[in-house]
């Protein structure tokens, strides 16, 4: 429900949305508005160690500077290296 929360919000804010392959490696969404490229993984929680290396070790991966960001349920977020963690309501305010 959190990945099509998220998918819903790329669309109505005018995002060509797409799933991201990296060799056997996957990026939840791969948004796209005029020049602007967005790279997002969802999770319900990154609180525990091994799906935190999950969700941020895939976009770590990627070696260009195009924004990543990870969403969650989380009621605490924390950034890591150049990648934004959002809770889902505040991806939903200051996500245009």
């Amino acid at each position: 429900m959190v990945e099509n929360a998220v998918f819903s919000h790329l669309l109505g804010n005018g995002y060509r949305v797409h799933v991201g392959v990296l060799g056997d490696k996957e990026v939840d969404f791969v948004a796209l508005k005029g020049e602007k490229t967005v790279y997002i993984q969802v999770a319900l929680t990154v609180g525990n160690k091994e799906t935190r290396a999950q969700e941020f070790s895939n976009l770590t991966l990627l070696e260009d500077n195009y924004e990543k960001i990870v969403v969650s349920l989380d009621p605490m977020v924390m950034d890591y290296k150049s990648i934004k963690h959002f809770r889902l309501d505040d991806f939903f305010i200051n996500f245009r």
